[in-house]
């Protein structure tokens, strides 16, 4: 189901930029200038690997494509991603996440 729905949002959209914190900026003095890089949340500095960062382009923000069912290992994804999306949500309500140290 999440393949259709993610192919569906390319054949309605097309080819969306890269958002520009996610793109490299490692190497090039230019891309950097140009803000590539910046805001970028370093997913391993935080509690559970997990940050409250948009990957998606700007027309997709907020788009779920992937949605585990009730059922097996798929059920213990599930649990997981609601813990992760409450604790998101009470960072939010703290003003921001809190990092593992």
């Amino acid at each position: 189901a999440a393949y259709f729905a993610a192919l569906a949002e390319v054949e309605e959209h097309g080819r969306l930029p890269v958002p520009l914190r996610l793109r490299p900026s490692s190497h090039r003095r230019l891309s950097r200038e140009q803000g590539y890089g910046r805001g970028y949340l370093h997913p391993h500095d935080y509690a559970d690997a997990d940050v409250d960062q948009e990957y998606l382009p700007d027309a997709l923000v907020g788009r779920v494509f992937y949605e585990p069912s009730e059922e097996g290992l798929e059920l213990k994804i599930a649990e997981r991603l609601q813990r992760l999306r409450r604790l998101r949500f009470e960072a939010r309500g703290r003003g921001g996440d809190e990092r593992s140290g």
